[in-house]
Order: C-alpha cells, then structure tokens, then sequence
C-alpha cells in the first residue's frame, strides 16, 4: 500500500485498465470455453456482478490513488518552496541588510569556531578591524544615503580583496571586521 503512494497518475490508470481487463478475459474464457461453466447462469450473473464490483472498486482506488498522487507532487512542491523560503531565511539571519556582507551575531560564531581550530593547533587565523574614520561627517554633510552608500562600497571593496575563505562582516555602523583563516 505505501508503494502505491509513490505511484504516478498514469500508473494507476495503467494498473486499473489491465487488472480489469485481465479479468473480463478470464470471464470471457470461462464462459467460451467452459461447457459446464456455461449451463449456469446464476453462476454467471454471479461472476458478472463480481465483475462489476472489481470494476467499480478499482475506479475507486484510481481516483483516490491519483488524488493522492496529486497532493504528493503538491507537497513535493511546497516542500521545495520552503527549503528555498528557509534557506534565504538563513541568509538574512547571517547578512548585513545594507551592504551584504556577514553580520556581527554570525561573526561571534565564526571567531569562536576559529578560536577553538586555534587552541588545537589546527589552524591559526589573523583578525583585522575595520574603521571608517570621519564617517559621521559624510552622514551629517552628504546624507545617510550618500554614507550608505560608502558602506556598500567599503564592504565590496573588502570582500573583493579577501579570499573566499575568510570572512567580512559589519560590526557596527562603520565597523568592519576581517577574519583570514590561516595567515
């Protein structure tokens, strides 16, 4: 029964057109070449009504197969919808919202995993910081939106200048920090 689950639509319209016609084969047989088979005919109408039932019975477990078919294809889509939804969830719970690059609750946890390489011996790191000096200046005689966007040019030019190894973040409204892993 769980394997009918994973059946599509086709195979269970399939399924169902050759178990009945496999069995109006057998009935046809029967009464063609089944002399005392024939001579009967409550057993007939008998094997008729059965027939029917068959019939019936299997139309009714090819619209529920198929239904439940449907809805698998359904949740197999939704199910990749929230994996994409979670993952960009994800991102937005690491990245800076104005200039993209990491935020500073994801680059404690990069520090404290690099920490713990180190203690090992496994692996040594450099940490570099970032300050943007005069910034509140910019703000205060171009606008936020001129400082926001030497923001977004600072952290493009510090992510371009590192290697896909090490890690950029925000820490604060003009402060970056840089971890290099092994140098």
């Amino acid at each position: 029964i769980i394997g009918a689950f994973r059946v599509k639509v086709i195979g269970f319209i399939i399924t169902a057109f050759f178990g009945v016609a496999g069995y109006a084969l057998v009935l046809y047989l029967l009464v063609n070449f089944e002399k005392e088979y024939v001579g009967s005919t409550s057993q007939v109408l008998q094997e008729l009504l059965q027939f029917g039932a068959f019939t019936l019975v299997t139309m009714i477990f090819t619209v529920l197969g198929t239904g439940i078919s449907n809805l698998r294809s359904q949740l197999s889509g939704k199910n990749i919808e929230l994996q994409l939804a979670l993952e960009k969830v994800q991102e937005v719970a690491i990245k800076d919202d104005l200039t993209g690059v990491y935020n500073r609750r994801f680059i404690m946890e990069v520090l404290e995993r690099q920490k713990q390489l180190a203690e090992r011996g496994q692996e040594n790191f450099s940490l570099c910081f970032v300050d943007l000096d005069y910034f509140k200046k910019v703000n205060d005689n171009y606008g936020h939106g001129v400082g926001d966007k030497i923001l977004v040019a600072c952290a493009h030019a510090l992510v371009d200048s590192i290697r896909s190894v090490d890690y950029c973040a925000r820490i604060g409204e003009e402060e970056f920090i840089l971890v290099l892993a092994n140098s």
